[in-house]
C-alpha cells in the first residue's frame, strides 16, 4: 500500500488501525495519519463514546500522525474541540449547506491555521495505571 501511494503520490489515512498498524506505519512515509477514534455507526449505538481519544491519542502522538474522525455530530462545538486537541485536521463532515463557518473558524487562526498546542489531549498517568 505505501509503495502504491509513492507511485501515485497520495498520502494514505489509517482508520481504526490497531497499535500493530500504526507501528507499521512508521516504515511507510506516505501514512501522515491514523484515526484515534471509534467509527460513528459505534458512537450512534450510544455505548462507546466517539470523542473519547485518551489512549489511542498516545500512540497517535507518539508517531507523528494524529487525527480525530470528521465531525457529523449533534454536539459539534465538543467534536470541533476535541479535534482540536488531538492536534490533527480539523475535518467537518456536515452537507455543505449545514457547515457553520463561524462554529468552525474558532479552532482556527483568521488565515485558517488550526490552533494547537504542542501535544495531544490524553489519558492522565493515574487513570490508566494499575
Amino acid at each position: 500500500m505505501g509503495k502504491a501511494a509513492e507511485q501515485v503520490g497520495i498520502n494514505i489515512q489509517y482508520c481504526m488501525s490497531l497499535p500493530r498498524h500504526a507501528l507499521q506505519a512508521l516504515e511507510i512515509p506516505r501514512v501522515t495519519q491514523a484515526r484515534v477514534s471509534v467509527d460513528y455507526a459505534i458512537h450512534l449505538d450510544e455505548r462507546v463514546p466517539q470523542w473519547n481519544i485518551g489512549v489511542s491519542s498516545m500512540l497517535a502522538d507518539a508517531i507523528g500522525a494524529p487525527y480525530k474522525k470528521t465531525a457529523m455530530e449533534p454536539v459539534p462545538y465538543r467534536e470541533i474541540l476535541i479535534a482540536t486537541l488531538s492536534t490533527g485536521p480539523v475535518t467537518p463532515g456536515d452537507a455543505i449547506s449545514y457547515i457553520n463557518v463561524n462554529r468552525i473558524m474558532r479552532c482556527c487562526s483568521e488565515i485558517g491555521t488550526i490552533l494547537k498546542h504542542d501535544r495531544p489531549i490524553t489519558m492522565i498517568n493515574s487513570m490508566i495505571a494499575d
